[in-house]
């Protein structure tokens, strides 16, 4: 994520104010309030949709690799970002800043490339049932998954070239591109206009989606006599869209604030606040919208089991919560918490 370098709104001021003394606490208490909860939403979302055989289908697969890809960033911020707000960074220590930044965005692709392909993936399965139940298998599941993986780690490659890197400055507190030819390519072309280009295919599908379920709902109302049931689907698949669409607006806000506006500020912590606190901010929100909005979550949580449909717009699936899970769960993050 690129719009800050050494060059531009990153570049610390020349006189130090006790406003300024006083960030690296405020900007570690900061990056902790978001990116621990958000980390364990996320946690708790992984956990839920790869153990649960309600969740064993491609919808599902699809969004066990979006919310560890979550998980594995957020880290980042936890186990890096925060101690390197309170120290200086040893010059030995710069290459591996650098491998970290790298592996980072190798992670953020791999979110948004499984958000589009979640958004696709409920379009096909509401327009098309019957070829998405023929081809949507687990086997092009994983077919899928294996070129979403191979797609992130190409990108992950091109941060070996010299010149092209993404670190962690410690004056600015803020993740940030290499002030290179190589570097400012990679923020604009790829990091900014690429992924806003795959973001926006996400939320033409999110509409497309809607504007067939609402098609394929009139018609289940004149032949389907039930009309609570219908009333259920068009709520369901209403939760899906403002899931999907808010997933997808917080990414793009992040961006825009991140390469954007991020340039147009002076002040130090306002730099940190539209590129550090942003990206951070917009990763635990994807995992907080999950489990606000998938019922199935907050009922296992809270223990309150039971049979339920799990409906990704084509078909539903039926699912045994198991209790004993539940436990786990807690005590796993119990411990977690303690631990940080």
């Amino acid at each position: 994520m690129q719009a800050c370098n050494s060059t531009t709104g990153c570049s610390t001021t020349t006189a130090m104010t006790i406003e300024e003394e006083m960030n690296p606490y405020l900007n570690a208490s900061l990056v902790a309030i978001i990116a621990i909860p958000g980390f364990l939403f996320n946690l708790l979302s992984f956990f839920v949709f790869f153990t649960h055989p309600a969740f064993r289908n491609s919808f599902g697969r699809l969004t066990t690799l979006n919310v560890a890809a979550n998980c594995f960033l957020l880290l980042f911020f936890v186990f890096w970002s925060i101690p390197l707000i309170f120290s200086s960074l040893d010059q030995k220590l710069h290459l591996l800043n650098e491998r970290l930044g790298q592996l980072s965005l190798f992670f953020a692709e791999i979110t948004y490339n499984s958000g589009v392909v979640l958004s696709i993936n409920r379009l096909v399965a509401i327009s098309l049932p019957v070829f998405y139940r023929k081809y949507f298998t687990m086997r092009i599941t994983y077919i899928i998954i294996g070129v979403i993986l191979a797609l992130s780690f190409l990108y992950w490659l091109v941060y070996f070239i010299p010149g092209c890197s993404f670190y962690f400055d410690v004056d600015a507190n803020v993740w940030m591109f290499s002030d290179t030819k190589c570097g400012i390519l990679l923020g604009d072309v790829i990091d900014l206009k690429y992924n806003l280009g795959l973001l926006s295919i996400s939320i033409v599908c999110d509409f497309v989606t809607m504007l067939f379920f609402r098609g394929a709902n009139m018609r289940m109302k004149k032949l389907v006599a039930d009309e609570k049931k219908a009333r259920q689907r068009t709520r369901k698949e209403i939760i899906f869209f403002l899931q999907s669409f808010s997933q997808t607006c917080g990414y793009v806000l992040m961006f825009v604030s991140f390469h954007i506006i991020s340039a147009s500020v002076q002040v130090k912590f306002h730099v940190f606040l539209s590129t550090t606190i942003a990206w951070a901010s917009a990763h635990a929100f994807g995992g907080f919208i999950i489990a606000v909005f998938n019922k199935e979550i907050r009922l296992h949580l809270s223990g309150k089991g039971g049979r339920r449909s799990i409906d990704n717009g084509s078909q539903a699936i039926e699912g045994q919560f198991l209790n004993p899970f539940r436990h786990r769960y807690i005590g796993f993050f119990a411990l977690l918490l303690a631990v940080l």
